[in-house]
């Protein structure tokens, strides 16, 4: 299920953008396995209605990683990161949108 695959490739791509600034580590490995958890759990709709709340809790966390991380480096001077922070407090409120339309 290619829905859940942004659990895992969103916190990676921030981990390599923030190299110094990003947690590496547990938080990346943790959200990768979930999204191994979550596509091998099967296509039926049934199934991935179920886990779907999972995946939005663990996207949320994503995006929480994603602002730290470019936050931190914001912080740190770095002009890029400052744009994509905006970026990411800009695109949020429509993927949280998404959320709360989908039961």
């Amino acid at each position: 299920m290619s829905v859940y695959a942004i659990i895992a490739f969103f916190p990676l791509y921030i981990a390599k953008l923030f190299q110094h600034e990003a947690l590496n580590g547990r938080l990346n490995f943790s959200l990768l396995f979930l999204h191994s958890l979550l596509d091998g759990a099967g296509n039926p709709h049934y199934v991935y209605g179920k886990f779907l709340d999972v995946g939005h809790a663990a996207l949320i966390l994503a995006f929480l990683y994603a602002l730290y991380s470019a936050g931190k480096a914001s912080g740190g001077g770095n002009e890029d990161a400052r744009i994509i922070f905006i970026g990411i407090m800009v695109s949020f409120p429509f993927i949280a949108l998404e959320m709360i339309k989908i039961p």
